[in-house]
């Protein structure tokens, strides 16, 4: 099954404060068989410090940090978080929220829930944040290594752009706040390859953070051995066999009894 988005939401607070929560995420969602990513923007942070992110389900989950940057003015953060499989009961209004121990200045908040990954901790695959000044915030290009990943990318910047697209890349934009001071896209590349998250701003240029991070779908990443559909294969055996085939090529004809506790097993 093809990664797909799910839901995405964002929060924002242009007041000084110690949380940002986005808005609904969607009644039903922030379950076992989905993958939450996000981005938290935010200035004025005390020399970094982190937000705990965490969401209301019952009980909670908290997620996991990933990378950090800093805008080369030295005023604006952006850091990247995730989690797979959340656990808990949802909340009929599920939202996520960003904590810090002292308030922060600005800060934005902006999530997406996808289904169809891998939902494990080796889910996420490539990812990174880089820093510039211009009118075109650039990640630096990773490539994913399998077919069909999930990319997701993160922007914040210094107040005084009030537009940002997707800068012609195959991204779309899914939310910006209106601070601003950040946005987010996403990319399901169904062909792995080097890529890039790409913004472009307007009226001017600023000095930005722009991050990717990509994942894998269900199954990515896997080798070896043979599905079975309950039929036999097209060589005549059944999948116990054509496994025994796979593990060991020169594997003998009498090798390939299949044992009576296997009868009828395909």
């Amino acid at each position: 099954m093809a990664i797909a988005l799910v839901s995405h939401n964002f929060g924002q607070n242009s007041a000084a404060s110690t949380t940002v929560t986005t808005g609904s995420l969607g009644s039903g969602n922030l379950t076992s068989s989905q993958l939450v990513c996000g981005w938290v923007v935010f200035t004025n942070d005390h020399a970094g410090a982190d937000p705990t992110i965490t969401d209301n389900s019952s009980p909670s989950n908290t997620y996991t940090l990933v990378d950090k940057a800093i805008t080369t003015f030295g005023g604006t953060w952006l850091r990247s978080f995730w989690l797979a499989a959340p656990a808990g009961t949802p909340n009929a209004t599920p939202t996520i929220t960003a904590t810090w121990s002292l308030s922060v200045t600005f800060n934005a908040i902006f999530v997406e829930v996808i289904s169809g990954t891998d939902l494990t901790a080796a889910a996420l695959d490539q990812h990174n944040i880089a820093t510039g000044s211009s009118t075109t915030p650039t990640s630096t290009s990773v490539t994913p290594g399998t077919n069909g990943e999930w990319c997701f990318g993160g922007l914040a910047q210094d107040a005084g752009v009030s537009t940002v697209t997707n800068n012609g890349s195959n991204f779309t934009v899914r939310d910006q706040d209106t601070i601003p001071i950040g946005a987010d896209e996403d990319f399901l590349q169904t062909s792995a390859g080097a890529i890039s998250a790409q913004f472009s701003t307007s009226p001017t240029s600023s000095t930005w953070a722009c991050g990717i991070m990509t994942f894998k779908p269900s199954g990515g990443g896997g080798g070896g051995g043979v599905k079975c559909s309950g039929k036999l294969l097209s060589l005549g055996v059944g999948c116990w066999a054509a496994n025994k085939i796979i593990q060991n090529p020169l594997v003998t004809r009498r090798d390939l009894f299949v044992p009576r506790s296997l009868k009828g097993v395909n």
